[in-house]
């Protein structure tokens, strides 16, 4: 069941040209316009992170690590760093123990089956 003889006609038409088909874009053009759209954003995002860049100098830093603000600031990093250690150590004794269970596990049921076997 044809579609459209005419306009089949006009594509076969245009395809032995080697005509573009007006009513398509170009791949060229809308890779044109990703590129330019990419570039722009990486652009702004470059001088964004520019512009937010530290300025503070050495001396200013130390001394604001010397106000109450700062020394919060340093003991709450170091309860975060002490949390971290020690959950990594209850992680491992909880997987040594998971690995005792398990292992307590299959010796029951290899201790079942030769129960079974007698």
């Amino acid at each position: 069941m044809p579609r459209n003889l005419k306009s089949d006609c006009k594509l076969i038409a245009r395809t032995r040209k080697l005509t573009p088909d007006p009513r398509v874009k170009s791949d060229q053009s809308n890779t044109a316009v990703r590129l330019r759209f990419l570039l722009l954003v990486v652009l702004a995002a470059l001088s964004m992170s520019l512009a937010c860049g530290s300025r503070q100098s050495e001396e200013e830093r130390h001394r604001q690590a010397n106000t109450p603000a700062g020394k919060v600031g340093q003991a709450a990093h170091k309860a975060a760093v002490e949390a971290g250690k020690a959950s990594r150590k209850i992680g491992r004794e909880l997987g040594q123990a998971a690995r005792d269970a398990h292992a307590g596990w299959k010796e029951a049921a290899r201790k079942d089956q030769e129960k079974k076997k007698k």
